[in-house]
C-alpha cells in the first residue's frame, strides 16, 4: 500500500488546511482543522507534524476517504462575500462534505 492509499487525515476529505499570510506567494502558515471536530489535535495545529496528527484516521469512525478542502490566502476560488461554510463549499467536490457545510454553516475558523 502506497502512503498516497493510506488511511491518513492528509488523504480525508473532512481536513481543512487554511494558509495565512499576506498573499498566496508569502503563505506564514497553515491552520490544520477537522471539520467534523474529531481530532484531539485540531483546530490550532499549525505545524502539521505527520507522525502525529496524520495517524488519527486509522482510528477516526468519519474518516472519508478524499482531497483536503485547502483555503489559500487569496481566496481564489472562494467569495468573500459569501459566508464562510458557503466559500468552503466551494473548494470541495465532495458532496457529502459540501451538504454538511452548508446545512451546519459551519464557521470555526
Amino acid at each position: 500500500m502506497t502512503k498516497e492509499n493510506l488511511r491518513r487525515c492528509n488523504n480525508c476529505a473532512w481536513l481543512l488546511l487554511k494558509d495565512s499570510g499576506y498573499s498566496n506567494y508569502t503563505v506564514e502558515e497553515t491552520s490544520v482543522y477537522c471539520l467534523l471536530s474529531l481530532h484531539p489535535l485540531m483546530p490550532g495545529v499549525t505545524s502539521y507534524d505527520e507522525d502525529d496528527a496524520y495517524d488519527q484516521a486509522e482510528k477516526c469512525v468519519s474518516f472519508l476517504p478524499g482531497e483536503p478542502l485547502h483555503l489559500d490566502v487569496d481566496m481564489e476560488s472562494g467569495n468573500y462575500e459569501l459566508p464562510l461554510w458557503e466559500n468552503l463549499a466551494l473548494y470541495t467536490d465532495c458532496d457529502m462534505v459540501k451538504t454538511y457545510l452548508l446545512v451546519s454553516s459551519w464557521d470555526k475558523l
